[in-house]
């Protein structure tokens, strides 16, 4: 029983929370979480560039393996 009067007293907070609000102020706090919630994205990729996440260690040792005309002109040496 106490379970219910829980979800009851969750129920009647919430929507007291959202009568206090008017729609355009809850508009206002949503774009400030979003952007709360990207910063922390940019962050962690930025993290993870700078912590080297995203070097490439396996391509350069199968290049060798490649045949000439699979390497760009760009790419042969002199």
């Amino acid at each position: 029983m106490q379970s219910h009067d829980n979800c009851h007293l969750l129920a009647e907070s919430c929507f007291l929370l959202c009568a206090k609000f008017s729609r355009m102020n809850i508009i206002f706090y949503l774009i400030i979480i979003s952007l709360i919630v990207a910063g922390g994205f940019l962050a962690a990729f930025l993290w993870a560039v700078r912590d080297g996440q995203y070097d490439d260690d396996y391509t350069p040792g199968m290049r060798i393996l490649l045949e000439d005309d699979m390497i760009e002109k760009d790419e042969k040496p002199n």
